[in-house]
């Protein structure tokens, strides 16, 4: 449809094509809501938000409105994709045989602890996250040093355990001392 063909349509029946307002629209001029609507909508395999505005007279009528269209369709499909990559992760992290943990800050703050981390080091998930990991499984004789590689890490993105695998010795939670392989 060309712009001339256009002009003097209502929206919904040049784009996107539907029987009549989207519903957002409909609220914000019946002033369910305020002066503003949001809707997704889908037009094949794309997806636009919607803003429509209404302008109102002195009388607290509808005078006119306006719709802007924005192609969302990368974000949603970025999204999605997102959420298909988190939930593969959180699948072989739940279903893996090794114990794995992940940390956040210099600190070392564990974020996520795996079913194979509780059955090796004795604590259940909700035991250490928000946790300092080398407070809970790192025998104290060997904290001062894993504290300062997390933080010379953190600071640099560099040390001396990364890319390798190296064998310690952990802390259970029944302070038994025992050896494990590590790698970051």
């Amino acid at each position: 449809m060309t712009k001339v063909e256009a002009i003097g349509k209502y929206y919904w029946e040049v784009f996107p094509l539907g029987s009549g307002p989207l519903p957002g629209c409909m609220d914000a001029v019946s002033g369910k809501s305020c002066t503003s609507a949001h809707d997704e909508v889908r037009v094949g395999e794309k997806c636009f938000l919607s803003n429509s505005y209404v302008i109102r007279d002195d009388q607290g009528q509808p005078f006119y409105s306006l719709h802007l269209l924005r192609d969302i369709t990368a974000q949603r499909q970025a999204v999605s994709a997102l959420a298909e990559s988190e939930e593969r992760f959180r699948r072989i992290t739940e279903t893996a045989c090794d114990a794995i943990i992940t940390l956040e800050g210099e600190g070392g703050t564990v974020t996520e602890w795996n079913a194979a981390a509780e059955a090796m080091f004795g604590y259940s998930k909700h035991e250490v996250l928000g946790r300092v990991l080398h407070e809970i499984i790192t025998p104290s004789h060997f904290r001062d040093a894993a504290m300062k590689g997390m933080v010379h890490f953190a600071i640099s993105g560099e040390g001396a355990a990364i890319d390798k695998t190296m064998e310690l010795v952990a802390l259970h939670k029944n302070g038994a001392e025992f050896p494990i392989e590590l790698s970051l």
